[in-house]
C-alpha cells in the first residue's frame, strides 16, 4: 500500500486490529471464561468487559471504534459502488465529501473535516490497544 493511503480494515488501527485484539484475548483466557467461546467480535468483546480481562475504558473505546468503522465501511462500499475497496479517498476531494454525507457528517453532525477526525480518532484508539494488548504480550 503507497504511504498516506488508509485501508479501514488492514491499516493501522483498523479494523482487523479490533478483531485480532478480541481474538487473542478470546484465546488467552476462553479456557476458563467459557462466554468468550463466540465467533462474535461484539459479543466477546463484551465479554471480556463481564468477565474483568479489560477494563471499562479498553471495552469502550474497542467497541466505539469497532462500530463506527463497520459504519465507515458499509458507507465506503455505497460509495464507491465495490465491495473489496475499502481504501479512504483523500479528504479534499469529492469522493469523501460523498462519503461524509452518507455517514451524515454534513448538515447534521458537521463537516467532512470532523469526518476525517473521527476517522483518524477511531483508529488511534484501536492501534494503542491493539499495541497494549497483542504486541506487548509477547515481550
Amino acid at each position: 500500500m503507497a504511504p498516506g493511503v488508509v485501508d479501514v480494515k488492514y491499516s493501522q488501527g483498523g479494523l482487523v486490529d479490533i478483531e485480532y485484539t478480541v481474538q487473542y484475548l478470546q484465546l488467552r483466557h476462553g479456557a476458563t471464561v467459557p462466554a468468550l467461546r463466540t465467533p462474535h467480535t461484539l459479543a466477546a468483546l463484551q465479554a471480556l468487559y463481564y468477565a474483568d480481562i479489560i477494563s471499562a475504558t479498553v471495552y469502550q473505546a474497542l467497541h466505539d471504534a469497532y462500530t463506527f468503522l463497520r459504519q465507515l465501511i458499509d458507507a465506503l462500499r455505497l460509495a464507491s459502488g465495490q465491495a473489496h475497496d475499502l481504501v479512504l479517498p483523500a479528504v479534499d476531494t469529492e469522493a469523501f465529501i460523498f462519503l461524509a454525507r452518507r455517514m451524515g457528517y454534513w448538515e447534521q453532525q458537521g463537516t467532512p473535516a470532523q469526518l476525517a477526525h473521527m476517522i483518524a480518532h477511531h483508529m488511534q484508539q484501536a492501534a494503542q490497544r491493539y499495541d497494549a494488548c497483542c504486541l506487548d504480550a509477547g515481550a
